[in-house]
């Protein structure tokens, strides 16, 4: 198994855990301003389709901040959207 593998099983074992139950993951793929790097859709692929789980894989780069903003406001907005449907 490769290094994207375990680290694709990884994850998934944490979006199990208990105390993790109903929150959204943001999966930060950096250094993607380098060659030779997994891209955001690759690591979607190896993961698999996970039920019951919202979660977004977004490429940055922490050099050139591409995907960082991005990143947060997709969980910020995730988040709001999460705790106003929980008041209805």
């Amino acid at each position: 198994m490769d290094s994207i593998e375990d680290s694709a099983e990884g994850m998934k074992k944490m979006f199990f855990e208990e105390e993790l139950e109903g929150c959204p993951f943001l999966v930060m793929a950096n250094k993607q301003d380098e060659n030779n790097v997994f891209s955001p859709d690759i690591i979607k692929d190896k993961m698999g389709e996970i039920k019951g789980r919202k979660f977004y894989v977004i490429g940055t780069s922490t050099i050139n901040g591409e995907g960082i903003k991005e990143g947060f406001d997709w969980i910020v907005d995730t988040l709001i959207e999460k705790n106003n449907n929980k008041k209805k």
